[in-house]
């Protein structure tokens, strides 16, 4: 097997947007005369489109990412937030194609019962009507990342960025554990009111979105759309409560511990990334060294674990 391309590698091609409704209309085509083998093709094939057009969007956002500033990826990424509910559309006619088809056990049978328990929370998601919504929420989404992009941190005499100043909030040092912490703190700060601008206008397009689509806020829509299909706000209350019973005494007492182990008087915000008085411990070796010994970790692990470790590799 040829070996799988690096991240660098890999190329971005935009999917044809035209292309992409023409081969969800020959799929919608062959929907009325499938039979149990039939619309198990038929399937495969829509995962293999979806997976096509969402690998494109993911490589494109990974580079977005990566470097913000980089106009031609940022306005790629814009293109594809713009046609994203044109995409969730036809997704969801076909999600509800299925859904209503006589030989929906056949799909049960061969992909499961969360397959379908996927599909039938999808379908609650999305509306035609609420496109302009998605196009704002991934706007603000694209701003809020931009901004935080843009950090460029004084510290030491060098500037870093907040990814970066990081590693001095796991210095064993408690004035530069303390002053790098005021620095990522005054950052947020000196940008305070335009994030607030862009969570005040978050929180309130997707509540109108939540509104469009029959729900009387956004929680019940958030948990749909993070496809929690086996349990809803109710549950995750009790999940609260018994954290607060359980978690907290034990996360109080870890603290204490923390507390004698860095040597201070008083544990400080600035304190809490210094577990146990030791720096952070760093990778040993190359990059290549480092895939290695994970792939014997894994094979000392289980067959199993093996075979999905080198099959990561490979792709």
């Amino acid at each position: 097997m040829a070996a799988a391309p690096t991240f660098a590698e890999m190329e971005y091609q935009r999917v044809p947007l035209d292309e992409i409704k023409s081969q969800y209309e020959t799929l919608h085509r062959r929907l009325p005369s499938a039979d149990a083998r039939d619309i198990v093709d038929v399937v495969r094939e829509w995962t293999r489109l979806r997976s096509r057009y969402d690998t494109m969007s993911s490589l494109n956002q990974v580079r977005y990412t990566i470097d913000t500033r980089n106009t031609a990826i940022k306005d790629e990424r814009k293109f594809l937030d713009d046609q994203e509910p044109t995409v969730e559309e036809w997704n969801t006619s076909m999600r509800r194609a299925l859904l209503a088809h006589p030989q929906r056990g056949a799909l049960e049978k061969e992909f499961g019962r969360q397959f379908i328990s996927s599909m039938e929370t999808a379908v609650q998601t999305f509306d035609p009507k609420i496109a302009e919504h998605l196009k704002k929420q991934s706007d603000l989404s694209m701003q809020y990342t931009d901004l935080l992009a843009s950090a460029k941190i004084e510290f030491q005499g060098k500037t870093y960025n907040l990814s970066g100043l990081e590693q001095f909030q796991h210095n064993e040092n408690r004035e530069v554990r303390h002053e790098a912490s005021l620095k990522r703190f005054e950052f947020f700060q000196s940008n305070g009111a335009n994030l607030d601008r862009i969570y005040d206008e978050l929180v309130k397009v997707r509540h109108d979105m939540a509104l469009k689509l029959g729900y009387p806020n956004y929680i019940p829509l958030a948990y749909k759309l993070l496809f929690r299909t086996d349990y809803e706000q109710n549950d995750v209350k009790v999940l609260r409560e018994e954290v607060r019973r359980h978690v907290v005494p034990l996360a109080t007492r870890w603290r204490e511990r923390q507390r004698q182990l860095i040597g201070v008087d008083e544990l400080k915000w600035w304190d809490l990334k210094l577990l146990d008085g030791k720096p952070a411990p760093r990778p040993q070796g190359n990059a290549e060294t480092i895939i290695e010994n994970t792939s014997r970790m894994y094979s000392e692990l289980s067959p199993q674990t093996a075979e999905f470790f080198r099959m990561m590799r490979e792709r």
